[in-house]
């Protein structure tokens, strides 16, 4: 009994010296702000570095610019949002996830030349985008409110709105 004692005491007082992410607390507001733009920036800055989008080089552009946007949906899958934020971070995440999809399943159908069902998906994935953008606003993500397919929706650049 003392043993159980003195291992739940010696646990309990590890539990206080760990970073809070491992001692089971939500990390702060300003944290997860800053993290989940910092990943949000890096893939921006990436698809920044890429040649420009136009009709051209659409077909080889978007499966790089979706593997940099999925690479940065797995990314901030693994932040933990505080309480108030969490529901609309996910569904920024779905939203963004759901875009990629749809755009790189638009451009495939128009190499095929199912000139209908492409445009059908390229604007779902759009306007899915465009909800993203709508929802990382609403969470104070500045930095994930932006165009992350520059030359299909309009813009030239990865700016912040659609």
């Amino acid at each position: 009994m003392k043993r159980t004692a003195a291992l739940t005491a010696a646990l309990a007082i590890a539990a206080t010296a760990l970073p809070v992410p491992f001692a089971g607390a939500s990390m702060s507001e300003a944290t997860f702000n800053h993290r989940a733009n910092d990943i949000c920036s890096a893939a921006g800055t990436k698809i920044e570095n890429l040649p420009a989008t136009d009709q051209n080089n659409v077909a080889k552009q978007v499966p790089r610019i979706a593997a940099i946007v999925t690479s940065m949906a797995a990314k901030l899958s693994k932040i933990e949002a505080p309480a108030p934020r969490k529901a609309k971070f996910k569904r920024f995440i779905t939203l963004t996830r759901q875009s990629t999809t749809l755009i790189g399943q638009g451009v495939a159908a128009a190499r095929a030349h199912h000139v209908n069902h492409s445009a059908d998906l390229l604007y779902k994935g759009i306007k899915a985008s465009q909800k993203s953008v709508t929802v990382a606003t609403d969470i104070d993500l500045t930095e994930c409110a932006r165009d992350r397919f520059p030359g299909l929706t309009g813009n030239t650049e990865p700016s912040a709105g659609n």
